[in-house]
C-alpha cells in the first residue's frame, strides 16, 4: 500500500485559507499539531481512505481523521533498488524485474537491461513514472530477481496481469 503522511500547515492553508482547522471535514484540532507532516501509520491508511477514523489522544483528547488530512509520500527513485515494470511502455515488458542502475538529477532513471542477453539499457523517465509505470518489488520478486528470474511471481503472463 501507498504511504502517506498528515499535510502540513501551509498546505492546509494552501487548499482550505487561514480558517484552515474548521474548513476540513472532521476539523484540525490545536493537540494535533504535532502530527503536522508526519508520516501516518500504516494500520490507519485504509481506514482513513475508506471512511475516516477516530482516536483517543495521550490527553484523553478524540481526534478524528479524513482523506483530506493526508497525502501521498512520492519517493524518489534510489540506485541499487530492485523495481518491477508495471506498464508496458518503450520496450518495457510488463512484470520484468530490473535494479537502478543510476539516478540522474532530473530523476531520470536508468535500470539494468531488461531482457536477458540485451547489451542496452533502459531509462525510466521522470519520478511520475513511479507507480504508473513502476514501482519498488517486495521481498518475494527481490528473492526471485536473486535467483536469477526476470519476471515477477505475482504476474500472469496467460492474461497480462498482476494476481
Amino acid at each position: 500500500m501507498q504511504k502517506f503522511r498528515f499535510k502540513t500547515e501551509k498546505e492546509f492553508k494552501n487548499e482550505f485559507g487561514s480558517n484552515w482547522r474548521r474548513k476540513i471535514r472532521s476539523s484540525w484540532i490545536e493537540e494535533m499539531d504535532y502530527l503536522l507532516g508526519k508520516k501516518v501509520p500504516k494500520n490507519i491508511v485504509r481506514d482513513i481512505l475508506e471512511e475516516g477514523i477516530s482516536f483517543r489522544g495521550e490527553n484523553g483528547t478524540n481526534f478524528a481523521f479524513s482523506r483530506d488530512m493526508i497525502t501521498p509520500i512520492r519517493e524518489k527513485p534510489a540506485r541499487g533498488r530492485i523495481i518491477v515494470i508495471t506498464g508496458s511502455s518503450f520496450g518495457n515488458i510488463k512484470g520484468t524485474i530490473t535494479k537502478i542502475l543510476h539516478v540522474e538529477d532530473n530523476n531520470t532513471v536508468l535500470t539494468e537491461a531488461i531482457h536477458p542477453g540485451d547489451s542496452f539499457r533502459y531509462y525510466l523517465n521522470k519520478p511520475a513514472w513511479y507507480e504508473k509505470h513502476w514501482r519498488y518489488a517486495d521481498e518475494e520478486e527481490k528473492e526471485a530477481w536473486r535467483k536469477g528470474k526476470h519476471m515477477s511471481p505475482k504476474f500472469d503472463k496467460t492474461y497480462k496481469r498482476f494476481l
